[in-house]
């Protein structure tokens, strides 16, 4: 889902990124039943009949708040229709909130999930999850079947990690290449079967290389998904480096497999890393 993110996502021409390219749950909180709450309220004094009320008030709506991350996760899987679909199990979740999701397409060859933080429980499709309204968005998560991979190339465009003006140590035995151009900044490496980009304003001064390297440290033990052919992981910062917007994209024979997520780099891996089958 390109450019759902729409408070966030700024225009290619004024993001930082970091790119990857590839040649190779929850809390759970149990709320109580119908009728052990029309039971306890019953027996529970006055001074404490506000809690009784809440528990037949959130019963009453239907509410689910004993779902966790792993059950809205094989909840979306179970309706998705695509054979093998796969996506995120793990998600950067704050304090007291929930996740639930919306199912935007489902075919048989393609799928899109936009993952929500919510304060409270809510249903999957609910109406009102909408990527342009109050409901502050996690990711998306697309999957797409191509006939021809050749189309993909906006996708998958050509990035240098052979070579460059100004080599950097990326630590565990990765080397960068660093170049500037038009008042943007790149930073280009190989990482196993994947490449990675860090493009930022060079007005902003942002330590693109502090920012590789806390991702090949992550990296270093945990494991994106394989892609057959190619893999990208996209990082930008809209001018000011304040705000962020990440893409991780890789190809699975001729499944392109695209997600996309305001978090910061290291959060945006981790969920691309609980990918899984």
């Amino acid at each position: 889902m390109r450019n759902r993110f729409y408070s966030i996502v700024l225009p290619t021409t004024l993001a930082i990124s970091v790119t990857l390219i590839a040649c190779g749950a929850g809390t759970s909180r149990s709320e109580p039943s119908n009728s052990q709450s029309v039971a306890a309220s019953a027996q529970t004094p006055p001074s404490q009949s506000d809690n009784s009320n809440q528990g037949n008030q959130a019963a009453d709506k239907g509410i689910d708040q004993t779902k966790s991350t792993a059950d809205v996760v094989s909840e979306v899987k179970s309706k998705l229709k695509m054979e093998g679909a796969m996506i995120p199990s793990s998600f950067p979740i704050d304090a007291g909130h929930h996740l639930t999701a919306s199912i935007e397409s489902n075919g048989a060859q393609s799928y899109e999930v936009i993952f929500y933080q919510t304060k409270k429980a809510l249903p999957i499709n609910d109406k009102s999850l909408q990527p342009n309204r109050n409901v502050p968005v996690i990711a998306s998560f697309i999957a797409r079947t191509y006939e021809d991979q050749s189309s993909a190339t906006d996708v998958f465009p050509p990035i240098n990690v052979e070579g460059g003006p100004e080599a950097v140590d990326l630590g565990h035995g990765i080397k960068g290449f660093s170049e500037g151009a038009a008042g943007h900044s790149y930073l280009n490496w190989r990482e196993g079967n994947w490449i990675l980009q860090i493009h930022s304003l060079l007005t902003d001064q942002m330590n693109n290389q502090g920012i590789a390297r806390k991702m090949v440290a992550y990296l270093e033990n945990h494991s994106l998904p394989a892609p057959k052919d190619k893999g990208r992981v996209k990082v930008e910062y809209r001018s000011g480096g304040k705000e962020v917007y990440v893409g991780i994209y890789w190809q699975d024979g001729n499944v392109i497999y695209e997600l996309e997520t305001d978090k910061v780099p290291l959060e945006a891996l981790k969920i691309a890393v609980s990918v899984n089958k």
